[in-house]
């Protein structure tokens, strides 16, 4: 099983698909099981910046550029790697269907994938001045708390697909004093934490009486 330190390289070595603006546009009768991929070439870039959920507007800009796209029957092809080192694309023929994929590292909450995709689409759909590797370390995208701790569980101890159109349990939007009540049994003395490969441990921060401190 992959490790949590292991799943934190997906984001700070993190290869992003780039599809260029000229581009040609996606046709939404596309098979991605046996589509090409568009033209572009894969960057590596660390996507480590601390996210807090706070819209700063730029979300609401860049999801407006994409969703304009399926007007008139439009798709978006997304190419992208997952965990396992797999490249997979995926046809989206509805600006719901890509909502939360393309938003979610607005909010400190996405995948891997979901990150992939968020600067994919970004390069592809907008005019910018930003290199990635200044983009990734400005305070657009990242990664917060529970949504490492969250997707991690989704996607490594649960063994989910990272595609997703809503919230799932014991995902990156469930708070932590949820993940600590759910994903396994509390630790309630020094003796018996064990340096076991097989184990994983969650750690919060609480107060004296041991609250949990969703927000500092």
């Amino acid at each position: 099983m992959m490790t949590p330190r292991e799943f934190a390289a997906k984001y700070t070595s993190m290869d992003v698909y780039i599809i260029p603006s000229d581009a040609p546009k996606d046709d939404p009768r596309m098979d991605p099981d046996n589509a090409e991929l568009p033209p572009g070439k894969w960057e590596t870039t660390n996507v480590s910046r601390y996210r807090l959920g706070l819209n700063n507007g730029y979300k609401d800009d860049f999801w407006r550029v994409v969703a304009s796209k399926f007007y008139k029957g439009g798709a978006i092809q997304v190419v992208v790697k997952n965990i396992d080192g797999t490249i997979e694309t995926r046809v989206y023929r509805s600006d719901k269907e890509i909502a939360l994929a393309a938003t979610s590292a607005f909010w400190g909450k996405g995948t891997p994938e979901e990150v992939q995709i968020t600067l994919q689409l970004r390069y592809r759909f907008q005019k910018t001045t930003f290199k990635l590797a200044d983009f990734v370390k400005a305070y657009f995208i990242g990664l917060d708390c529970n949504g490492f701790v969250g997707n991690y569980i989704w996607r490594v101890w649960n063994n989910n697909d990272w595609y997703r159109t809503s919230e799932v349990p014991l995902g990156p939007n469930v708070q932590i004093t949820t993940l600590m009540q759910k994903a396994g049994t509390p630790v309630t003395k020094l003796e018996d934490l064990v340096a076991d490969r097989n184990g994983i441990y969650i750690m919060a921060l609480t107060i004296g009486n041991g609250t949990i401190l969703e927000k500092v």
